[in-house]
């Protein structure tokens, strides 16, 4: 698919503060410039260059001119700059783009259409994308095909250096993108590199792990499983054997215990029971010294009652003549004699009485002694049972604490042992479940490297392919012939029949014991000149214009889309009427297929075309003045 660009406004973009031009005129269009007002000017500066620029900077943002800046393309006077370029495709579908630069709208933006419809993306970036999908040409293909001439290094293709040539078929050709597809190959390959360096040092880290755990293992393993099981059989032996002593000794405490219980029970029962027998006695001889207290009171009674008896007896007698003071009678000797005789009758039955009273106080006194005497005559039960008893049960508490405490020991001790042991197959179990994790990771890492190194012989591949000797070499001396082939057809055209240019891959040249290619470059000029530097400037001039004439038919014809038209700038600098005349009918016989548009300050170009474009520069302002066929 071709496109053609047609209509295009200008404003504001380098000279020009206004114009409008379609460049899809059919034939040859000459466009000539004019400078008012500068002496020694002629036409140079007049803007003619900017006239084919502005599309190409429209479509691509770039500029073909080396050197210059974007925001160089703003005239001084305008402030910002835009410019609207249409394109027609040859099934019919229209695209237009407006670029911008510092409009106080769009600032720097790129807008696009597609068959009347805005498809502008987000950012200017998105929207050039866009514009090279839609078109099909970027801008190395674009420049390549239309904007040939404006570009020093295609003109001077024949002196460049031989390695500088290779770079320049590069862009021509378009295989820079392999030079793009070698250095991401060849980053790929340096990050595979190091990544596969990575998973080696990784997998060394690994490895020193693995023979860390297992050598831990093996500590572990040094004395064996079947000691650790050995000395926890033993231990829980030894903690059995002494587990059923402590049990033997506890069931001998047991009967020393019940010995001494019994010896106990059996002292409380005689202790109990020589109690009782003192408790009788004692009470009986307080029941005695009771009935004593009372025998004794009567005996004091008795004693009392005879003294006063004997004493009124005596005061009854000294009372003989005088008046009883009780009764008031008068005391006589009958009445006294009376009453000594019943008094001393009284006296004599209360001696009976104290002597029956003493005798009965001598034998209750007796009583009370003889039971005292048995009181104290009850002895209290022997504790040398008792004691044996208990010292024996001494001796089986001890002997119950040490086979108690030995039992305690012994298994603490099998404790111990079977914590360790525990310890031991825990951590075992640990480390081996560690190696099989970090063998696992190993053998992914191996996975891993193996994986890797097979991508990073691809890319490898890749590397050696897009590289100098590979698919750019290819491609580029695939391509000779047909170059070769071209150009020697524009130079006999140019320069006569037998001359020919001939380009030629050099592969071979050694520096410093390197290889690096080159591209030779030949030109043969029949009884003239055998190479390009024997020939002179004019002729020079023509097979430049031979090698880009060859240059931009191969560009052409190997891109998948191209836009139809040729933009030559300044093609005859240096080449005499002779030349011109030739260029002139190549250029016509392009015409005839596609627009071509052809700037010169050349006086004798202004009637070979269609058409004339002038520009004139007055003011520092550049505007077309007219068009005429």
């Amino acid at each position: 698919m071709t496109f053609r660009i047609g209509k295009t406004t200008i404003r504001g973009f380098g000279p020009f503060l206004s114009a409008e031009l379609d460049y899809s005129a059919p034939g040859l269009t000459v466009v000539e410039g004019e400078v008012v007002g500068r002496a020694g000017c002629s036409s140079n500066g007049s803007g003619k260059s900017a006239c084919l620029e502005a599309p190409i900077w429209a479509l691509t943002g770039r500029l073909v001119r080396d050197g210059t800046s974007v925001d160089d393309v703003v005239h001084q006077y305008a402030g910002s700059c835009e410019v609207r370029t249409s394109l027609m495709g040859d099934d019919g579908t229209s695209i237009a783009v407006a670029r911008y630069r510092k409009d106080s709208k769009y600032g720097n933006a790129v807008r696009l259409w597609v068959s009347g419809k805005e498809v502008t993306r987000g950012t200017s970036q998105e929207t050039d994308a866009a514009i090279e999908r839609y078109l099909g040409v970027d801008y190395t293909t674009l420049l390549n095909t239309v904007a040939f001439g404006a570009r020093s290094d295609v003109r001077d293709f024949f002196s460049a250096a031989d390695a500088d040539r290779k770079k320049l078929l590069d862009r021509l050709l378009g295989l820079s993108i392999y030079a793009a597809a070698r250095k991401v190959a060849t980053q790929r390959a340096q990050g595979m590199s190091a990544e596969v360096e990575q998973t080696m040092n990784a997998e060394l880290g690994l490895a020193t792990r693995i023979m860390e755990r297992q050598t831990l293992l093996a500590e572990i393993d040094q004395g064996g499983d079947e000691t650790d099981d050995v000395k926890l059989a033993h231990a829980r032996i030894r903690a059995r054997q002494l587990r059923d002593a402590a049990q033997q000794v506890a069931v001998e405490h047991g009967k020393v215990e019940s010995v001494l219980r019994a010896a106990q029970a059996s002292y409380v029962a005689d202790a109990a029971k020589a109690e009782k027998v003192r408790a009788q006695a004692r009470d009986a001889a307080r029941r005695v010294r009771e009935e004593l207290k009372g025998l004794f009171a009567t005996t004091i009674r008795i004693k009392a009652e005879i003294e006063e008896l004997r004493k009124f007896t005596g005061f009854v007698k000294g009372q003989i003549g005088q008046r009883c003071p009780t009764c008031r009678q008068p005391v006589t000797k009958d009445g006294v004699k009376v009453a000594s005789a019943e008094c001393a009758a009284r006296v004599d039955e209360l001696e009976q009485q104290r002597c029956v009273a003493d005798a009965a106080h001598a034998a209750k006194d007796a009583e009370a002694k003889e039971a005292e005497r048995a009181s104290t005559a009850v002895e209290s039960p022997s504790r040398e049972a008792v004691d044996a008893a208990q010292s024996a049960l001494n001796d089986s508490s001890r002997k119950l604490a040490a086979a108690e405490g030995a039992c305690r020991e012994a298994l603490g001790a099998l404790a111990a042992i079977e914590a360790a042991v525990a310890k031991s197959r825990e951590m075992r179990q640990r480390v081996e479940k560690e190696i099989t994790e970090l063998q696992a990771e190993q053998n992914a890492l191996v996975a891993k490297r193996e994986k890797m190194r097979a991508e990073q012989a691809r890319v490898d591949f890749w590397v050696e392919g897009f590289g100098n000797g590979g698919v750019r070499s290819f491609l580029m001396e695939a391509e000779m012939p047909e170059i070769n082939r071209a150009a020697t057809r524009y130079a006999q055209r140019l320069l006569g029949a037998g001359t020919r240019i001939r380009l030629r891959p050099t592969t071979k040249l050694k520096s410093k014991d390197a290889e690096r290619e080159k591209i030779e470059v030949e030109a043969t000029i029949p009884e003239c000149a055998q190479s390009y530097a024997c020939a002179s400037k004019g002729q020079r001039h023509r097979l430049d214009l031979s090698l880009i004439l060859a240059f931009r038919e191969v560009v052409a014809r190997r891109s998948p889309s191209a836009i139809d038209q040729l933009f030559c700038d300044e093609l005859f600098d240096g080449v005499d009427q002779a030349g011109v005349e030739c260029v002139v009918e190549i250029l016509a016989e392009m015409a005839q297929k596609c627009p071509v548009m052809l700037v010169t300050h050349d006086e004798r170009l202004k009637s070979v075309g269609d058409r004339v474009v002038r520009i004139r520069h007055e003011r520092g302002a550049a505007r077309i003045v007219g068009v005429s066929e």
